[in-house]
């Protein structure tokens, strides 16, 4: 083997990968993914090593003893050093346990300064390692294996394990250049989606690359064919890892003329005005004269300046591809922060500026960038959202394992961050997964909004002799925010509000909601056209001028302090002059103004529909739409997306929609569409309408469809489908391959041989799942045993673990102990068996069911003094102690107040306790206001306020629910007042943009999807 890898490598530049088994397991193992990788012709140039080492449960005797993590750790070194000698490239592939002793290899070999040896590692993947540990059988684990010193280390929080993960993070994931003590390495982390061995939380642990693949803890790394998403992962990893090394025969000058509207030109050459900096307002008219219209201040060093050029000095030192991420709202000072640190720590390189999502792709399709090279990537949210936001975001994913030193210098908002960045739950879409993984790999530096400290008086200092600087100082809306005032936020925010222009504010407002609601970049002048007069009053409609279009675009374009405008010109990619009628929002505009829960007007709605047309938009739009109960729109927004080449997503969307509004005929055309190409979201949602229709065979047949594209639901919907249609033999057939690897799958077989009489074969499947500590299957095996008559069964099974120290296996059998004979608690709080009852157990710890506090809660003392007030018919006395205790959220002092303000005839006064959290988009507010309305006679203002707040949207307190809570109160508001048509029309077809209910819509017959 070692004369045919020698001979290999004197042939080839090859590739290693190195795998490491897990607990109680061997190479084999790993036999999966070698038959898959020795058939695939892609990874030809890949030669797999397996490392093995002695893992065991128990000693195996007195001469042999079980090797520690670092014993272990140096064998693989040794391994690295003899038979992966060879090869200059290689990645390190771990299972489980297997990637603690990959991290402790890793840790070893910086503590004895070998972080340069470490450079030919080109990747690390861990499947379903317990970085943080495993909990699984602990308390079994702790008596039965104490001895065993690679059980130790499993358990949480292990010390050892965690100072070796804090080395790895620092040295490692998060290092700029290789030393001797430091080496950059990506790591990849998956964890299980079924795994109840190494937990999500755990596999996760504390690294930024982190993902989900199907399987439990033992399937994640057995794929069946090479389309399985643990081998396509694993593949695409490795051949990112493979093509690091960029060509060393491409000059810059090629790389440049791939994007030749990249801009590409060294740093030294670049000014702040080509790379976005924000001109700043003038302090006189002779400065202004002198500059042109752009007037730059002078630049005051604030900390995470410093901290900025430091990231650059370590990335120029290094020969890696690193993404630096200044992250602060507009008008922050971001991109001066930028310029400022490339001109003085990296004047020397080249930069790459693409004006354009498709020039950014084009560029990225090369893999690498030239090193000392800057791309340079302003408000880089607007490069990432969006349809091809996941193909940008993939790039330079791509990008930042290539060979460098290169510079990713990008920028972005907090909430875009936001957006970005945070998981959604497991039962919604994933539309950013790969901008999630990029930009948490990414050195994020916080841009702060003002100044403070030494910095405020260094800017004082300048501003003696720079006018700009001195305006600002003098004129700022608060104090440290000169780099607002600077860039003419405050006034351009007064431009907008005290307009002098009626037509113009509207347009801007026009723009402004139209982002709120999700319309993409740019604004198309058709769009804002007909969507503005909707923000106007009849009587300033009637007396518009021909032009007053014109007049309002040139009211948003006119430039404020000569230096930013509401609406802004957008440039020509291929040369000069501006992008015909097309506009950007400003973005302080867009971030500054709170414009959340607002009414929108028709015209807006209706422009959309007419001029939108890209993807993502119209889907956010609909979504705006439907928490609207604008049904109508939200289905003519997604039919227009549908009609548009696409990845399927909006078939199943629009289908869910318009099956949730009854219309379910148009509802399966759209997605049995995206079923018949290929989409498992399609298959399922078109299986689920089948079975609504009684239609079996169909949706069993979608319903493996889906199973075999991957999704995995689907599996326990067809077993669950054959159960219903008491296909026994067909249900046993397809859950029994599965319960080997499947938790779920072993339950639902015991339960199916249980209903089928063969109790026996259930507690043979369930035993060997219960005795490891599955909580489910422990609970499933007693109930089945017990219910069997088969207590003594449960005692002869769970004793002997209980002995062992299982303290659940002991309360199990104490639980069952108590079923056949309830005690009831005896007046000492004791029952009859010796033990305390649930409410002496609490009361002997100090505690009672009601909350105690260890200092006074406000809130209940004005409770307890309104209630004394109240009973002595001193009403306004105990008013006035309620609102004392305001504001609070604290729901039954807020019910109490306003039910003692409505007993006193002071309905308005009632109405203003729950004011402001109606205001917010508080459902149950809202409800408490209603029902004062409807107490105090006043119904139609009632009505007039539930459609209103309909209109202004959702918030958080209700984005769990499937439809806006508002609408079922507008509902049984309809049918108490025996308009009971009116409610059935608004739950199918909801309102009107005008608040009214809607009329019966049917879509447009457009081309089939």
């Amino acid at each position: 083997m070692a004369e045919q890898l020698g001979e290999l490598m004197g042939k080839h530049d090859g590739f290693g990968v190195v795998f490491v088994h897990g607990f109680k397991s061997s190479p084999a193992m790993w036999d999966a993914f070698g038959c898959l990788m020795a058939s695939d012709t892609d990874l030809e140039a890949m030669t797999p090593m397996r490392f093995q080492y002695a893992t065991r449960l128990v000693q195996p005797g007195p001469l042999r003893r079980i090797p520690t993590f670092d014993t272990v750790a140096d064998s693989l070194k040794e391994f690295m050093d003899t038979e992966a000698q060879g090869f200059r490239r290689l990645a390190l592939v771990a299972h489980s346990q297997g990637g603690l002793v990959v991290q402790r290899f890793l840790a070893r070999m910086l503590t004895e300064g070998r972080g340069e040896e470490l450079k030919r590692i080109r990747r690390v993947v861990l499947f379903a390692c317990p970085n943080n540990g495993t909990q699984l059988g602990l308390t079994l684990r702790r008596w039965t294996l104490r001895a065993n010193p690679q059980e130790r280390q499993l358990r949480p929080l292990d010390e050892q394990i965690t100072d070796i993960q804090r080395t790895v993070l620092r040295d490692i994931v998060n290092a700029g250049v290789a030393t001797e003590r430091t080496c950059p390495i990506p790591f990849s982390v998956y964890a299980g989606e079924t795994d109840n061995v190494v937990t999500p939380a755990s596999a996760r642990g504390v690294f930024p690359d982190a993902g989900v693949l199907p399987g439990d803890h033992f399937t994640i790394v057995r794929p069946d064919t090479t389309r399985h998403r643990s081998y396509t992962t694993l593949k695409r990893l490795l051949l990112a890892a493979a093509d690091t090394d960029p060509p060393t025969d491409i000059p810059i000058s090629q790389t440049i003329s791939v994007a030749s509207r990249s801009g590409a030109l060294s740093v030294e050459e670049c000014a702040p005005e080509r790379l976005g900096v924000h001109p700043a307002i003038t302090g006189d008219a002779r400065e202004l004269e002198e500059t042109g219209h752009y007037v730059l201040p002078a630049f005051v060093a604030r900390p995470h300046d410093h901290v900025t050029r430091r990231h650059f000095t370590e990335i120029a030192a290094g020969a890696g591809v690193e993404l630096v991420l200044l992250r602060g709202g507009s008008c922050t000072g971001k991109t001066r922060t930028a310029y400022e640190a490339i001109k003085d720590q990296l004047a020397d390189w080249q930069l790459l500026q693409p004006r354009t999502r498709p020039d950014l792709i084009t560029l990225l399709e090369r893999h690498h960038l030239p090193p000392r090279t800057v791309l340079w990537l302003d408000d880089v949210h607007q490069f990432l959202e969006g349809a091809e936001g996941e193909t940008v975001a993939a790039g330079l994913r791509g990008l930042l394992d290539s060979r460098g030193p290169v510079v990713i210098l990008a920028t972005i908002w907090p909430g875009p961050h936001r957006s970005l960045t945070d998981t959604p739950p497991a039962t919604r879409p994933d539309p950013h997964r790969q901008a999630r993984t990029l930009l948490r790999r990414a050195r994020l530096i916080q841009v702060p909004d003002t100044f403070t400290g030494l910095a405020l008086t260094k800017l004082r200092q300048e501003a003696l002799t720079d006018a700009s600087l001195a305006k600002a100082l003098a004129t700022a809306y608060e104090p440290g925010s000169i780099c607002q005032t600077l860039a003419a936020g405050p006034d351009l925010l007064d431009h907008w509000r005290h307009a002098t222009n009626v037509y113009g504010k509207a347009l801007i407002t026009a723009a402004i909601d139209a982002r709120r609601l999700g319309h993409g970049l740019p604004l198309s002048a058709a769009l804002l056209r007909d969507a503005t007069p909707g923000y106007l009053s009849p009587t300033q409609r009637a007396h518009a001028d021909d032009d007053w279009f014109e007049q309002a675009i040139a009211y948003a374009l006119h430039p404020v302090m000569q230096v930013t405008s509401a609406l802004n010109l957008i440039p020509s990619p291929g040369g000069m002059g501006a992008v015909p009628d097309v506009y950007d929002l400003a973005d302080y505009l867009e971030q500054t103004v709170e414009r959340n829960r607002f009414l929108v007007p028709t015209s807006l709605w209706d422009s959309a529909v007419a001029h939108e047309t890209e993807p993502q938009a119209l889907r956010a739009l609909a979504e705006n739409a439907k928490d609207r109960a604008l049904y109508q729109h939200a289905a003519l927004l997604l039919h227009s997306s549908v009609q548009k080449p696409g990845d399927f997503d909006d078939h199943v969307v629009l289908g869910d929609l318009l099956h949730d509004l009854g219309m379910r005929d148009q509802a399966v055309r759209y997605t049995a569409a995206a079923a018949t190409a290929g989409k498992a979201d399609g298959m399922v949602a078109t299986a689920l309408m089948a079975q609504e229709n009684g239609d079996v065979e169909a949706a069993l047949h979608w319903q493996r469809q889906a199973w075999s594209a991957g999704n995995e639901r689907a599996f326990f919907s067809v077993y669950w489908l054959l159960v219903e249609s008491e296909r026994w033999d067909e249900a046993e057939a397809w859950i029994r391959p599965k319960a080997g690897e499947w938790i779920d799958a072993a339950r639902s077989l015991a339960q199916l041989l249980t209903t089928r009489g063969r109790q026996e074969e259930a507690e043979e499947i369930l035993w060997p799942l219960a005795r490891d500590d599955a909580y489910r299957c422990r609970r499933d095996l007693i109930n089945l045993l017990y219910e069997a008559g088969k207590a003594d069964r449960i005692h002869s099974l769970f004793a002997p673990l209980a002995a062992a120290g299982d303290d659940n296996a002991r309360e199990w059998l104490d639980a069952v102990r108590t079923w056949d004979s309830p005690s009831p608690a005896t007046s000492d709080g004791v029952s009859d068996t010796g033990r305390p009852s649930p409410n002496a157990y609490v009361a002997q710890r100090g505690m009672t069911f009601e909350w105690a506090h260890s200092k006074p809660d406000p809130r209940t003392e004005a409770m307890a003094e309104a209630a004394r007030a109240e009973a002595a018919g001193n009403l306004d006395e105990a008013v006035g102690a309620l609102r004392a205790a305001l504001p609070t959220q604290h729901w039954p002092l807020l019910q109490h107040l306003s039910g003692l303000l409505e007993r006193q005839n002071q309905d308005e006064d009632a109405l203003g306790v729950w004011r402001d959290l109606v205001e917010a988009g508080n459902p149950a507010a809202l409800t408490e206001s209603v029902h004062i309305l409807e107490r105090a006679g006043r119904g139609d203002e009632a009505e007039t306020l539930i459609r209103r707040e309909l209109l202004r949207g959702r918030s958080d307190a209700d984005s769990w629910t499937t439809e806006p809570p508002a609408l079922a109160l507008l509902a049984e508001r309809l049918t108490t007042t025996d308009r009971q048509a009116e409610a059935q029309l608004l739950q199918t077809y909801g309102l009107r943009p005008d608040g009214t209910t809607a009329a019966s819509w049917q879509l447009p017959t457009w081309p089939s999807p």
